[in-house]
């Protein structure tokens, strides 16, 4: 319980096995249709990792449940534009955060999984656009390794892998009075890992 309360900090996603987290899954569109159908069922099957059952057994109720809510945008890259602060344009960023708060009427959505690779700055814009955590592909496999870690060495190496991985998204932020600190408001800058 102790050890607990210290890692609930690291993961945005409850561990209880009784209330499995519910994941928005972001896809972005990708030129060809195989490819995007291919990555799309990959970033569905990470989702839906997370509400297997974790005693080796399947379970008719969880093989009955369809997958996860998902969506498939427009990806920047494709267009020649990359947006460095939100990885979407502010259109894809809006129509988004209108599917969200039209999913979260009829069901409670926990986080929203983009299946890319985002920037420490992206991920913090997104969270603050669409009101809900955001993870990224490599975050979002640390969080299932840590859902499934039973024994005290697997929790020890899914925490470490969670440090490791924020270590390199630290955000300073200049709050007020014009003093930097580590934190959720004011205006951020991106903290190098020299800086």
């Amino acid at each position: 319980p102790e050890d607990e309360g210290l890692m609930r900090g690291l993961f945005v996603l409850s561990r209880d096995p009784a209330h499995p987290p519910r994941l928005l899954v972001v896809q972005p569109r990708l030129r060809r249709g195989a490819l995007l159908d291919s990555k799309l069922s990959e970033a569905l099957n990470l989702a839906s990792s997370l509400e297997e059952s974790r005693d080796g057994f399947e379970h008719a109720e969880s093989a009955a449940k369809g997958a996860p809510p998902h969506l498939v945008v427009q990806n920047p890259a494709s267009r020649g534009r990359n947006h460095a602060d939100t990885y979407f344009g502010p259109g894809t960023v809006d129509n988004i955060k209108c599917y969200l708060r039209a999913l979260d009427e009829k069901e409670e959505l926990d986080a929203v999984f983009v299946n890319t690779l985002l920037s420490g700055v992206q991920q913090r814009n997104l969270e603050v656009a669409w009101g809900k955590p955001v993870l990224d592909r490599v975050g979002l496999i640390i969080e299932i390794f840590n859902a499934h870690a039973e024994t005290k060495e697997a929790k020890l190496q899914s925490e470490l892998a969670a440090l490791m991985y924020m270590k390199t998204r630290l955000v300073r932020v200049r709050g007020p009075g014009g003093k930097l600190a580590f934190g959720a408001s004011g205006e951020a800058e991106v903290v190098s890992a020299r800086g």
